[in-house]
């Protein structure tokens, strides 16, 4: 529909779009001007390398220029006639390209000598809450945040800044030609870290990229790792995915972890090279948030995510791992003191039953600990974003807590066995005195979950109160098949005084560790 009536089109060919073209086209027989046109939309650069002599002199650069510093996103748009001996021309390579796989050949070939006609705007405005989660993921729980866009170089940084990736105030390196890289590598070099710190990396995308990938990959991420904040702009879909996977290769044994976060089908391939990737859910696509590890719906809730979620998830994990290894050695070690003592005659200090479940239900009260414990209040943790950096320190889980978990368990078990077999090794038989022993351990590690858990819940308490009565059923059904197996008299030992001075010297350890 025009101002002078309605027009008539027929459509004969689609040039279809790729993150490669960066444009698309289509061809159409005009029936007002009784004629073939071909319209051509696509980005900037690749419409003006394409068009007519002449552009440079329209108000069409000094429009794009005033769209691109309010970030919107510009798309060119081009034309040009092509009479019949060239659709003929055309219609005959194309049945040959289209065997051979190799029509964007013939598209590039049709798509020259364009006239511009203009340029249209979209405002692409950020979602709310994206600066102050970029500035509280940045600057208060110390994430180093790169941005791979497929933007125009002023475009990313207007939209870098607007979403306080970059505050404007840093100083710049930009790798934006080939020629330019050796350059720019050695100036990073140079720098000193605290400038270095300070600096943000300007990197466009394509060959550019590709070079940086393929030649100087580790001195690019040496300095890049540092640097304030990393913008790669024109990048390809398979780049976004090629530099997540060399932070990856990078960035280990560092402490760090590699998440990526995307909103497009563009983004899919990056998302799972990621070590933990996140995807947002968008009108457009939900091809992100489905290949993703977790999902989305606004961008500000990654400090949700990430502060809250994030940190009661690696601490009950590192509790977990921690424990199990802790509840093992105490058991294992315990035979071994026990075997030491009687000079190794090849006889378990547990019984089989005991053995069988020690790791199934007596020590689930520590399972409940990892599962259900909370470090701090989530309102705590999203107003003091620095305690997820304690995280990456190694604070809960390190060598060193490791270690310490393993020799808590094993001073213990020794505890354990050598006070019991000095007390009632002689008194009381076998069977008895295993099972008084293991009803100590058991309540050995319910005082742990009390002594390790910040905050204490009902399943907390019904973790501990039903392993204790599971012990009891077991214990007396334990009585019914072992002979020489007195129920009562372990019920009576348990009164004896030197138990609890056996239960506080065994949670020393435990108090040690809190120091």
């Amino acid at each position: 529909q025009t101002p002078s009536g309605i027009r008539s089109y027929q459509y004969l060919h689609e040039f279809t779009f790729s993150s490669e073209r960066r444009r698309m086209s289509v061809l159409v027989y005009s029936e007002h001007e009784k004629r073939r046109i071909l319209l051509t939309k696509g980005a900037e650069e690749e419409i003006f390398a394409r068009a007519c002599p002449g552009w440079e002199n329209s108000d069409i650069p000094r429009s794009i220029e005033k769209f691109t510093e309010n970030a919107f996103r510009v798309l060119v748009m081009g034309k040009r006639y092509v009479d019949d001996t060239e659709y003929a021309e055309f219609l005959k390579k194309l049945k040959i390209h289209q065997l051979e796989y190799k029509e964007e050949t013939l598209w590039d070939e049709m798509e020259q000598n364009l006239s511009v006609l203009g340029a249209s705007a979209l405002s692409d405005t950020l979602q709310t809450g994206v600066p102050e989660t970029i500035e509280t993921l940045r600057h208060g729980a110390r994430i180093k945040i790169w941005m791979l866009t497929g933007d125009k170089h002023q475009t990313a940084l207007q939209v870098a800044r607007m979403s306080n990736i970059v505050s404007g105030g840093e100083e710049s390196v930009h790798f934006s030609t080939i020629s330019h890289v050796k350059e720019a590598l050695e100036e990073l070099v140079r720098m000193p870290k605290y400038s270095l710190e300070n600096c943000v990396i300007e990197i466009q995308g394509g060959h550019v990229l590709d070079h940086l990938l393929k030649h100087h990959a580790r001195e690019l991420f040496a300095s890049a790792m540092q640097a304030s904040a990393v913008v790669i702009y024109r990048a390809l879909p398979h780049q976004k995915a090629a530099v997540t996977r060399l932070m990856k290769k990078y960035s280990r044994g560092k402490h760090y972890c590699c998440m990526f976060v995307g909103d497009g089908g563009n983004d899919v391939d990056a998302i799972r090279a990621a070590d933990v990737s996140v995807g947002i859910c968008s009108r457009e696509s939900s091809y992100a948030s489905r290949a993703a590890d977790f999902s989305v719906t606004r961008f500000r809730h990654l400090s949700r995510l990430l502060l809250i979620h994030g940190h009661y998830c690696y601490r009950r994990t590192a509790s977990i791992v921690l424990y199990s290894f802790y509840k093992s050695m105490f058991l294992s070690f315990s035979s071994v003191v026990f075997n030491t003592l009687i000079r190794f005659r090849g006889v378990s200090f547990w019984d089989s039953i005991q053995l069988t479940l020690w790791n199934s239900v007596h020590t689930l009260p520590i399972t409940f600990a990892a599962l259900f414990d909370r470090t701090f209040p989530q309102d705590g943790l999203l107003a003091n974003p620095s305690l997820y950096k304690d995280l990456v320190s190694g604070k809960c889980f390190s060598p060193t807590v490791f270690v310490g978990y393993l020799l808590r368990g094993q001073v213990q078990a020794s505890i354990l066995v050598l006070t019991i077999c000095w007390l009632f090794g002689e008194d009381i038989e076998g069977p008895t005195l295993n099972t008084l022993a293991y009803g100590i351990a058991i309540l050995l590690q319910i005082l742990a979950m009390v002594f390790d858990t910040q905050t204490f819940t009902v399943m907390h308490a019904f973790a501990a109160g039903s392993t204790v009565v599971f012990y009891m059923l077991t214990t007396a059904f334990h009585g019914y098949l072992v002979s020489g197996f007195h129920l009562s008299r372990v019920l009576w030992m348990f009164r004896h005084e030197h138990i609890y001075t056996l239960l506080v010297l065994n949670l020393l350890p435990s108090l040690w560790m809190h120091c």
